[in-house]
């Protein structure tokens, strides 16, 4: 039997009673009036706690500081020395650029986290007795998928995560009629997914003979990876305009989201502060493309200040503490290898461009494990024909810059969290 620690206890019992005293009302009522009214009254925050963060007691400054400067230094030196006595839980980055990291998060992270998703749905209109299913990489057990059952349920709360859950990782053309068939028989008229997961949903049912949407949604709310205007547009011609995004991470610092009708994402100011900075750690101007650079506001067990996520946007504005931008555009790590080893970057390459092929392929990924090659992997579509294959290499060749070659395959392996990578690179 594994030992209960005295750490284990002490977090257990400040964890339960934090739950019980937390001042739900007043965060609630702040963040209602910011996604249902557009009120906000900006003010701003001491960041007191600082002074128990052992990193920042030795400089006396803020840094703009990265994922690889925290590894330089022991995690002790970023944690609250009370930590101790203070609610937390335990986090992890997924590891999508191949550098997984695990850090504390305060509690307080997560029921304000809570709060912003259960508004966000409201501002779509989610009712009480509305039903919300999610499409993520959760894992399923060997008798339920022998079964053929691919989802789990998960507990009697619609909000803020949904009643159940659909594993990505079994998503096929031999599968879909069975997952459908459970989306009918009690039927959500809200469903959260991965971007990539849900137009390969959509593709599936189409090919299937569904020319209309089998289920009539309220709202598809995606999130955790960037979507192209293409996939954005393809979505809405066939579910509605009824998409809206969502932005966050992790480590607990921001959280953006985008609605119908919106030209941008907007950032809650009630949840972390957030800069969009040029190369050169200034203020991008509007219209630019910038570094997302965050600061935790209720992580007080271990903050992250001045964080650079690593992800790229076109900055907007930035009034009375709230930030806006037009565009999430991925990772400065999003890149391939040309024949000359100039890094292109996987937004100009993929979504920089418009592929007429994109509506008859069921999926896709790029494989970059030699500068100058590209491998691309389809799964093709009822109508897929010669033309589509060469529109392909041809823009995919970017100006004679990658040499392409085409595989077509029944399927993509996905990640552990069930995400589709459109780009594998070693290089």
């Amino acid at each position: 039997m594994k030992q209960i620690t005295k750490t284990v206890v002490i977090n257990y019992i400040v964890s339960r009673l934090y739950r019980f005293l937390f001042p739900l009302l007043k965060y609630r009522k702040k963040i209602e009036l910011f996604y249902l009214y557009d009120e906000y009254v900006e003010c701003k925050y001491k960041y007191k706690f600082l002074k128990y963060i052992p990193f920042y007691k030795e400089i006396k400054e803020r840094p703009v500081v990265s994922k690889e400067l925290y590894k330089k230094h022991e995690e002790k030196n970023w944690e609250n020395k009370y930590k101790l006595f203070l609610p937390k839980y335990k986090m992890n980055t997924g590891g999508s650029t191949g550098e997984p990291y695990e850090f504390l998060v305060s509690l307080k992270c997560g029921l304000i986290d809570d709060l912003h998703q259960e508004m966000q749905h409201r501002k779509m209109g989610f009712l009480k007795n509305d039903k919300l299913y999610v499409i993520n990489g959760c894992e399923i057990s060997d008798l339920d998928r022998k079964n053929s059952k691919f989802w789990n349920v998960k507990s009697k709360n619609e909000l803020p995560f949904g009643s159940k859950e659909f594993s990505s990782h079994y998503l096929n053309d031999k599968t879909v009629l069975i997952y459908l068939e459970e989306l009918k028989r009690n039927p959500p008229q809200f469903i959260r997914s991965y971007p990539s997961v849900f137009v390969y949903l959509t593709k599936l049912l189409i090919d299937s003979d569904y020319k209309c949407p089998p289920l009539k949604l309220k709202g598809i709310q995606l999130t955790s990876e960037i979507t192209s205007k293409q996939d954005h547009d393809f979505l809405i011609s066939y579910w509605g305009d009824i998409i809206y995004f969502q932005y966050g991470h992790s480590e607990a610092a921001t959280i953006a989201s985008k609605y119908p009708g919106e030209d941008c994402y907007t950032f809650s100011p009630i949840y972390g502060e957030v800069e969009i900075l040029d190369e050169n750690n200034n203020p991008a101007r509007e219209g630019d493309v910038g570094r997302i650079v965050v600061t935790s506001m209720h992580n007080i067990v271990r903050p992250f200040i001045r964080y650079d996520t690593g992800d790229l946007a076109k900055f907007k504005s930035n009034k009375n503490g709230v930030t806006k931008v037009y565009d999430i555009l991925g990772r400065q790590q999003d890149t391939v290898l040309d024949k000359n080893n100039n890094k292109i970057s996987v937004t100009g390459l993929v979504f920089g461009q418009h592929f007429k092929a994109f509506k008859n392929i069921t999926n896709w990924q790029i494989e970059n494990f030699s500068p100058g090659l590209l491998n691309v992997k389809i799964i093709k579509g009822c109508n897929y024909s010669d033309e589509d294959n060469n529109e392909i290499i041809n823009k995919l060749s970017f100006n004679d810059s990658f040499v392409v070659s085409i595989e077509f395959v029944d399927e993509i392996k996905k990640t552990k969290r069930g995400k589709h990578k459109l780009v594998v690179s070693q290089c």
